[in-house]
């Protein structure tokens, strides 16, 4: 069986790198996604990145080497450890990016004047800082376990053996429950609003046409939002298994049993490999960032992509009042072989 874990484990550890540093690239290197909305995430990003590059090689480590710190209740503290930093830093930065979406279709004045980058960083910085400090408290408990080694048959780390049931039950209450109940409370708002917003869209594009740019501004603003909510959906569906069996391991030490905890981590890091995926296919802007970073990748191959420009001009004055002329730009791709 370890062989079988070890290969799902190399495979997500290069899926969650690859995809995740490919989300951070785009949006540094497209300015249509450089905006307040992407900043909480890029930082989730980030603690996707995270797990792939440190969390899941230190678990293939611990897996395959028989060195003695690798098999203390230390150790294992440490590496469950990671593992709760990796969901604080996720809950907390969905939590960032809930609260800005909610000032964006809610509190549209308010958001303007109130949300900007800048506010958005220092509280991404905040609750990353936040985020260490309480997933690390179990360093700093009053209550102290001996580094004793673990047994034959408790080789996997478990929250049991390491934490006390009171440190769980805290975690879970600050880090996921409380984040939870707003982030449930605001897209159920969001959700509704945003459905009076298309229906009222719908009012205008049919009524006139003399508002496209507030029309085009809203509807990315819509989309925008459904892509995060269905982000914030797919997160609480793979880590939802792994807080009841943290929950109930604080209580009943032998319920959850080693094969449970191997296919709640294989779940809950398979997570961090998935939000590329979605970008990709929900949102057109990223999409297109993905496909130039492929085209700047493969640009050494025997097959070039060429593009050439060729400008057009149209008279649109009857589809606006405006009566203005506007140029077309088409561009023409052509595959040439070296």
């Amino acid at each position: 069986m370890l062989p079988l874990i070890t290969f799902l484990y190399v495979l997500l550890s290069c899926l969650i790198t690859l995809g995740n540093f490919s989300v951070i690239l785009a949006v540094l290197s497209t300015p249509s996604l450089r905006k307040a909305t992407n900043i909480s995430l890029v930082s989730l990003a980030g603690a996707d990145l995270f797990v792939g590059v440190i969390v899941l090689p230190l678990r293939l480590l611990e897996s395959w080497t028989s060195f003695e710190w690798s098999r203390t209740i230390l150790w294992c503290k440490f590496s469950l450890c990671l593992t709760l930093l990796s969901l604080s830093a996720s809950v907390l930065n969905l939590f960032v990016v809930t609260v800005e979406r909610y000032f964006a279709i809610i509190l549209p004045l308010m958001y303007e004047t109130k949300i900007t980058s800048r506010r958005i960083c220092g509280a991404v910085v905040f609750f990353w800082f936040f985020a260490i400090l309480v997933s690390f408290f179990p360093f700093f408990e009053f209550k102290r376990f001996k580094a004793q080694e673990r047994s034959e048959q408790h080789k996997i780390c478990r929250f049991a053996d390491t934490m006390s049931a009171e440190y769980l039950i805290c975690f879970v209450s600050i880090i996921v429950v409380m984040p939870t109940l707003f982030i449930s409370y605001a897209y159920g708002r969001i959700h509704r609003a945003a459905r009076k917003l298309r229906n009222r869209l719908k009012s205008l594009q049919v009524q006139s046409n003399n508002q496209p740019q507030e029309v085009a501004s809203a509807l990315r603003e819509s989309k925008t939002t459904q892509t995060i909510g269905i982000v914030v959906g797919v997160f609480y569906l793979c880590w939802i298994p792994f807080m009841i069996a943290v929950v109930l391991s604080a209580f009943f030490k032998d319920l959850v049993t080693p094969v449970v905890v191997l296919v709640i981590s294989a779940l809950i890091y398979s997570n961090s490999a998935m939000n590329p995926v979605l970008y990709g296919f929900l949102n057109r802007n990223f999409r297109a960032a993905f496909k130039r970073l492929l085209s700047k990748l493969f640009s050494g191959c025997p097959y070039r992509i060429t593009f050439t420009h060729q400008q057009m001009s149209y008279d649109l004055s009857h589809l606006s009042s405006t009566q203005k002329s506007y140029t077309l730009t088409i561009r023409s791709r052509a595959i040439d072989r070296n």
